[in-house]
């Protein structure tokens, strides 16, 4: 589905949108008219927020900030971006990157950004930290459920500030992985099907690290 954000980052303000008026015609489906702000409310509570505005607000600052990483100076290559970059600039990397399979719905685009946002704050405050060092390996290496829980409870031991903690916060949350004190049965389904998606988002990046180490001109998102 094309976006206002040229595909880019595959649940903006126009998926948002979409999904609402989706959930409001399939009410409408079995005879019941529902408000389009209400449907609105329930999509923003479905992606792990409080209300409408709050996830617009977010959104908002996501897309500006990617939109700062798609345009970049040139000379700032992807390793570099992965040394020093923020979450927002990885993102911006691996957002478009996201191919969604025929067998999944459009909503696991969102989802699987989401999970990549989470994930990216989380290896950006550790990196900074000193902690790590982000390449696509290292991505690739969180990404099971097992590694991606691991995570977790590295990232937060930390207690970093809530700005930092919120994305993971809100993914854990939304999806149950620590609902009762073990991943649960939601979040192992969902889990596989996000990973999937950004493991082969991290192959393409890979394509990117080798054409820039060959000399090859690279493709600048």
């Amino acid at each position: 589905m094309e976006t206002n954000f040229s595909g880019k980052f595959p649940f903006n303000h126009e998926a948002a949108n979409y999904q609402a008026h989706e959930i409001r015609r399939r009410f409408h489906d079995v005879g019941h008219d529902i408000p389009i702000w209400l449907a609105r409310e329930a999509v923003s509570v479905v992606h792990g927020y409080r209300d409408w505005s709050e996830m617009y607000a977010d959104l908002n600052a996501i897309e500006t900030d990617c939109t700062v990483a798609l345009n970049k100076n040139p000379r700032d290559n992807v390793s570099s971006i992965l040394e020093n970059g923020s979450a927002y600039h990885i993102l911006g990397l691996l957002s478009d990157k996201l191919e969604a399979n025929p067998a999944w719905s459009l909503a696991y685009l969102g989802h699987s950004t989401g999970f990549l946002f989470a994930l990216t704050n989380a290896l950006v405050y550790l990196r900074d930290r000193g902690d790590i060092s982000i390449t696509p390996d290292t991505i690739r290496h969180y990404l099971s459920l097992p590694r991606f829980n691991d995570l977790v409870f590295q990232f937060l031991a930390t207690r970093p500030a809530l700005p930092i903690n919120r994305p993971i916060y809100a993914f854990t949350k939304k999806w149950r992985y620590f609902e009762t004190g073990t991943t649960t049965k939601k979040a192992k389904a969902s889990h596989q099907f996000m990973e999937e998606m950004v493991r082969a988002a991290t192959y393409l990046l890979d394509e990117q690290v080798a054409n820039e180490n060959d000399g090859l001109a690279p493709v600048y998102l």
